[in-house]
């Protein structure tokens, strides 16, 4: 199963990723900084954001962003 992991190099996204890492296969989003097989995309840019939901097809979304964003993937 795939795991699309938003604020995925943050405290708490990088616990999660350490944790699922070990039985899904985890694509990890950072805001500020570039990620090896991941994504720089901020949370708040919709579009974007679900054009790599789409691309990606996760079975699992999960947002351990920071951003206190207005809308919900």
């Amino acid at each position: 199963k795939k795991v699309l992991l938003f604020g995925g190099i943050g405290l708490v996204g990088r616990h999660i990723h350490k944790v699922l890492k070990e039985s899904y296969d985890v694509v990890i989003t950072s805001k500020n900084h570039e990620v090896e097989n991941g994504y720089k995309v901020d949370i708040e840019d919709i579009e974007f954001s679900m054009k790599i939901v789409k691309e990606e097809n996760p079975d699992i979304v999960i947002s351990s962003s920071n951003s206190p964003s207005r809308y919900s993937l």
